[in-house]
C-alpha cells in the first residue's frame, strides 16, 4: 500500500508545481492577491496554506512540535517555487522515512483531533487536503487570467505524462 502514498506523493509535488507555473503568467502582483469568496480568500493565501499545512504535517508526523505558521507571511511570486520545494522535500523526507521504518499504521495524536490516527491517515490527509486547495487556487486562476485553458493536475494526467503505469512505478 506504500506504493498508493508515494504515487500520490509524487503527483502531489508535481502537480503543485504546475500550478506554481501558472503563477508566471499573472499580470501584475495585484491579481495574486486579489479576494475570493473561497479557499483561503485569495490566491495567494491559498497557496501559502497549502505549502504550510506540508510543512505543520511534516512536524507532526516526525513528532514535532510544529514552528510558527506561515499562513500570515507575504510572499513574491518568485519566491513560491522555493516556498513550495522546501515544504515538498520535508514532507516527502519524513514519508518516505515513516514507510521505511514501517511507521505508516502507527498512532499519533493531533491536540485538535478528538481521538488518535494513524501516521498513514495524516498523510492521506495532507495529499488531499493539497488537491482541494489546488482546484480552489486553480479557479481562482480561472478568474484572474478569465480563461478555462489551464492545465490538468489530477493524477491520470500525472501517471500518463510520467509513464506510470502499474503500482510498481512510484513516477
Amino acid at each position: 500500500m506504500s506504493a498508493d502514498i508515494l504515487l500520490l506523493l509524487n503527483h502531489n509535488e508535481w502537480a503543485n508545481n504546475r500550478l506554481i507555473k501558472l503563477t508566471e503568467s499573472l499580470p501584475a502582483d495585484e491579481p495574486f492577491h486579489r479576494a475570493f469568496p473561497m479557499g483561503e480568500g485569495s490566491f495567494h493565501a491559498t497557496l501559502i496554506h497549502i505549502a504550510g499545512a506540508m510543512a505543520h504535517w511534516s512536524d507532526r508526523l516526525d513528532d514535532r512540535i510544529p514552528g510558527e505558521p506561515i499562513e500570515d507571511q507575504q510572499f513574491t511570486i518568485n519566491q513560491l517555487q522555493p516556498l513550495f520545494d522546501t515544504s515538498h522535500k520535508l514532507f516527502k523526507t519524513i514519508v518516505h522515512e515513516i514507510i521505511a521504518t514501517d511507521r505508516l499504521d502507527e498512532m499519533m495524536v493531533h491536540p485538535e483531533a478528538p481521538k488518535p490516527f494513524t501516521r498513514r491517515v495524516a498523510i492521506h490527509h495532507v495529499l488531499t487536503h493539497s488537491g482541494h486547495h489546488r482546484a480552489q487556487a486553480l479557479n481562482m486562476l480561472r478568474h484572474i487570467l478569465n480563461t478555462t485553458d489551464l492545465p490538468d493536475t489530477d493524477v491520470i494526467e500525472h501517471a500518463i505524462g510520467n509513464a506510470i503505469f502499474s503500482h510498481n512505478q512510484e513516477g
